[in-house]
């Protein structure tokens, strides 16, 4: 018959299965608290008159970015298969933007 070893916390009823659990078990749970150096307290701030706009400091990609991206990978992946399609998927795209372009600058 075999038996696990048991280590039991001196401090407390839990047990453990090694000797290293039991003594990571004391450093952690069982230690004294560190006390922790205090931060200094934040200098006053000024107070201007001046508003200022807030910034954003998000980034988002423009919807065209986003799917010329998007074409590209297709156009890659198609053209890795048959340029003949790859060259009409790419006049189909260049007239789609030119169209785009167009309705855009209209007034």
């Amino acid at each position: 018959m075999f038996t696990l070893p048991v280590s039991q916390c001196p401090k407390c009823e839990l047990r453990f299965g090694s000797p290293s659990e039991r003594d990571l078990h004391l450093r952690e749970d069982h230690s004294a608290p560190v006390q922790r150096q205090q931060d200094p307290p934040p200098e006053p701030v000024e107070e201007t008159s001046e508003r200022t706009a807030p910034v954003r400091r998000d980034v988002s990609l423009n919807a065209f970015v986003v799917r010329s991206i998007v074409a590209a990978a297709i156009l890659a992946l198609v053209s890795a298969f048959s340029w003949q399609v790859a060259v009409l998927l790419t006049l189909f795209l260049v007239v789609g933007v030119a169209g785009w372009a167009l309705r855009r600058a209209e007034p």
